[in-house]
């Protein structure tokens, strides 16, 4: 673990003059500061430049160096201060924000317009609650395919300003490399998501870091229009150099570094708690991109050992956060399954769905499911019946709410 951010960010460059500049204008939580500029030089050049390494056996793999990263703390840290005061600062070097709610189409037409494009979530359970909604079905399995650059297309049916009937919409975004920065408080996380968000790789494909505020060290919300000028103009400069396809290579003391901690980190997997696998399998890949954008935010044509021993100082930081989130969220795995099924029973028409379509949507067995559903209906929240042809469950004793569980909603009046 690093004594300080400082051994987590590079020594030089816009992301270390940018942390240099926001710790004396705000209090946020230095890993806010370092995880927003990392997300916001991502959105600047993920489009134009990738990360090439070189292994021992003579393979080779690439990296595109679109991040995927989420700010966890709680209510007050200033989580979302540290986002906003570098997306603005970057506003004339990234595309106009994506959409934060709405139907899918509305998010495949924007990315298919804007594929290297970013998205800010203020606050995560949007997204997650989002995909709970009955039109969301499918929206894990898209934003994996987001973050994994496939190619997707879509025929959709949409209306033709100022014509009657409807128009068929072709859909197609290819090669994607969207940024995403998202911020979340744990005890709505752990309340807005479901088990496939964690098992099915959405969550593990974000960079988490949390941190908590402890005292005031500025007057909030401190400008200088002058040094944001200078670093706005630093990330011009930046997107200028990286020209179109620009590969950042590794050298072999780095790749060195490299192997012996990602070989750590395996071998420490088992120590996680099982929810938390997703996140520290992916880890090393996270590190990897990190590591090439600190090249570019330097100006390096490759990543030196120094600089992937930074990226790997920030992956032991995110380690920290993947242990403190498995002592903060819920742990028993069938006391997850039953929010998450109450969850969608709360966003189906009459609080109701078929055995067989809730077994669908978690992607388990009835084996699995069985016991969760007998616990709901010993607590008296959940009835069974059948119309012959399914058997259907209906939550009961319980209001619908609108896009949020009844534990989020309890968290956000607190």
């Amino acid at each position: 673990m690093p004594s300080d951010i400082w051994d987590a960010a590079p020594n030089s460059g816009f992301i270390y003059d940018y942390l240099n500049y926001a710790l004396q204008m705000t209090d946020p939580p230095p890993v806010y500061h370092v995880g927003a500029a990392i997300a916001t030089l991502s959105a600047t050049v993920a489009r134009k430049a990738m990360l090439e390494i070189d292994f021992h056996d003579g393979t080779t793999a690439v990296q595109p160096l679109h991040m995927w990263i989420m700010l966890l703390g709680q209510s007050g840290d200033r989580k979302s201060t540290a986002c906003t005061r570098v997306l603005e600062l970057a506003k004339d070097y990234t595309t106009e924000q994506g959409p934060t709610g709405g139907s899918p189409e509305a998010f495949y037409q924007w990315i298919s317009l804007n594929p290297g494009g970013y998205f800010f979530f203020t606050e995560m359970a949007s997204l997650f609650g989002l995909q709970q909604a009955s039109y969301w079905q499918q929206g894990a399995t898209f934003w994996n395919q987001l973050y994994d650059g496939d190619d997707f297309k879509r025929s959709l049916m949409g209306a033709e300003k100022g014509k009657k009937g409807k128009k068929l919409l072709n859909i197609e975004i290819e090669a994607p490399r969207v940024t995403l920065l998202g911020c979340a408080t744990p005890s709505l996380l752990d309340a807005t998501t479901r088990e496939t968000d964690w098992t099915g790789g959405l969550i593990g494909r974000m960079l988490p870091f949390y941190a908590a505020r402890d005292t005031l060290k500025h007057w909030a919300n401190r400008r200088n229009p002058a040094k944001e000028n200078d670093l706005a103009k630093q990330l011009g400069d930046i997107r200028i150099a990286v020209k179109d396809n620009i590969v950042v290579g590794v050298t072999a003391a780095a790749r060195a570094e490299y192997e012996i901690w990602q070989t750590d980190v395996d071998e420490r997997r088992g120590q996680f708690p099982e929810r938390m696998q997703a996140i520290v399998n992916r880890l090393p890949i996270h590190v990897l991109r990190v590591a090439g954008l600190y090249a570019l935010s330097t100006m390096s044509g490759d990543v030196d050992r120094d600089l992937m021993l930074r990226a790997i100082n920030l992956g032991d930081m995110a380690l920290d956060t993947v242990t403190q989130l498995g002592k903060m969220l819920t742990t028993d795995r069938i006391a997850r399954l039953v929010k998450t099924v109450r969850t969608l029973l709360q966003n189906s028409p009459d609080r109701t769905m078929t055995k067989r379509d809730l077994m669908e949507n978690l992607s388990i067995s009835w084996k699995n499911l069985e016991p969760v559903l007998k616990s709901m209906a010993e607590g008296n929240e959940l009835e069974y019946y059948s119309d012959g042809t399914f058997a259907w469950v209906r939550l009961v004793n319980r209001p619908a709410l609108a896009g949020l569980t009844a534990e989020a909603e309890s968290y956000a009046e607190e």
